[in-house]
C-alpha cells in the first residue's frame, strides 16, 4: 500500500481496532504487534490532544513504539533461515530519527503538528506533476505562473 504519511497516521487507529475486534491478539507476537501499534497510536492521539504534560507522554510513546518494533524485528531476524531474505519488521533510519524529532524538538517547541510540513509534500509533488508536463526551457515559468497567487 502506497499513501502519504498525513493520510496513513489517520489509518493507525483504525487498523488497531480491526486488530482488536476481528483479529484479537493471541501468540506472544500478536500480543507484541498489538502494544506496538497501540503504543503509535496512543502517540497520535496525544499529539491531537494537547495538553501540559503532553511533551514528556509523546517522547515516552515514540520512544515505546521503536522499542516495541524493535523488538518483532528482532524476534523475526532470529527465526530466519540462512540466505533468506528479511523483509517484515525491517528497522529503518527514519524511526531512530524519529525518537530524536520527539525528544529534541519538543525542548524547544511545544506540539511538533505545529511544525510538520505535509502540505508542503502535497505542493512539491503538484509541483512535479506540472514540471514534467513542461519544456525544460520554460519549466521554471510553467511552475511558478501556475501556483503563482
Amino acid at each position: 500500500m502506497k499513501t502519504k504519511a498525513a493520510e496513513a497516521r489517520h489509518l493507525v487507529p483504525v487498523v488497531l481496532n480491526i486488530l482488536r475486534v476481528f483479529f484479537p491478539p493471541k501468540t506472544d507476537h500478536e500480543i507484541l504487534r498489538c502494544q506496538c501499534l497501540e503504543a503509535l497510536s496512543s502517540m497520535y492521539d496525544e499529539l491531537e490532544h494537547w495538553g501540559p504534560d503532553s511533551g514528556r507522554k509523546v517522547a515516552q510513546l515514540g520512544r515505546r513504539h521503536v522499542m516495541l518494533y524493535a523488538e518483532l524485528s528482532l524476534e523475526v531476524f532470529k527465526s530466519m533461515r540462512p540466505n533468506e531474505i528479511w523483509l517484515f519488521w525491517k528497522m529503518y533510519p527514519k524511526q531512530h530519527q524519529l525518537i530524536h524529532c520527539l525528544e529534541e524538538q519538543l525542548a524547544f517547541c511545544e506540539n511538533p503538528r505545529d511544525h510538520w510540513c505535509y502540505a508542503d509534500e502535497s505542493a512539491i509533488g503538484l509541483s512535479v506533476k506540472t514540471a514534467e508536463s513542461c519544456k525544460p526551457r520554460n519549466l521554471h515559468r510553467a511552475v511558478i505562473g501556475k501556483y503563482r497567487l
